[in-house]
């Protein structure tokens, strides 16, 4: 298999590799340590001993002043319908029946 990969029984890649992520697991551990009390993230090991990354609800960020004008540029730029309205001028272009009703099975 490792010759299908290009690999040799050398296992110097696959060491690289290894300390590679270990490295990026530790460096994760840290920077949520460091952000201990604030923590919407930790990592908890189940029953198993893997594992798992556990993220909290964030709170609801308020909206910078660019979104609300474009919210706002948006909202002017829309027609204002009646839905009743559209609705009947639906039903008069593409004739649907008066009533719909379920499939009967």
């Amino acid at each position: 298999m490792l010759l299908g990969l290009g690999l040799t029984e050398d296992d110097t890649h696959l060491t690289e590799h290894a300390a590679a992520l270990d490295a990026a697991w530790r460096h994760l551990a840290d920077r949520l340590d460091a952000d201990e009390g604030q923590g919407s993230v930790r990592v908890e090991a189940d029953r198993d001993g893997r594992a798992h990354i556990r993220v909290d609800r964030l709170g609801k960020l308020e909206e910078p002043p660019t979104l609300t004008a474009l919210k706002e540029l948006t909202s002017r730029m829309l027609p204002r319908i009646h839905l009743p309205e559209l609705l009947l001028e639906v039903h008069a272009r593409h004739r649907v029946p008066g009533r719909v009703h379920p499939r009967r099975r």
